[in-house]
């Protein structure tokens, strides 16, 4: 590992003593006629997490014949993610990144919501940033 690899990890571990905090990924199937449901034939991982909330303006466009590309209206949302060590996510040796559809579950906070991963994104250091939606109050 180089100098610069040995610096980014020490980085991560220490923002994750910091601002992280116990999450449980527990993998999910979809049901062909059903809810999704805990995935059998994979194991649920404790990891050490940072959860995120960015607030983002998003502009609305007008597309309506004779309306050009005018500006309507601006929505305030959220981009929400989970920013996990990579190394938290190997399996026997093997990077399992969680798929779209697993299930993020918040263990320090009571009432915290329950969030889905709907795609991953792994930096190109030490650290994989899943993206999340709200599913479970």
């Amino acid at each position: 590992m180089g100098l610069w690899q040995q610096v980014a990890v020490t980085a991560s571990e220490c923002v994750d003593s910091v601002f992280g905090e116990v999450m449980q990924i527990i993998p999910m199937v979809a049901g062909r006629y059903s809810a999704p449901m805990a995935d059998p034939d994979r194991m649920i991982r404790t990891v050490t997490g940072i959860y995120y909330e960015k607030p983002i303006d998003k502009q609305m466009l007008d597309e309506s014949p004779g309306m050009g590309r005018a500006l309507a209206s601006e929505l305030k949302v959220e981009e929400l993610s989970v920013n996990i060590q990579t190394s938290a996510l190997y399996t026997a040796g093997v990077l399992d990144l969680p798929q779209k559809g697993d299930r993020i579950v918040r263990t320090e906070i009571v009432g915290t919501p329950i969030f889905e991963v709907t795609s991953t994104k792994p930096d190109s250091a030490v650290r994989t940033i899943l993206f999340v939606v709200k599913v479970a109050a």
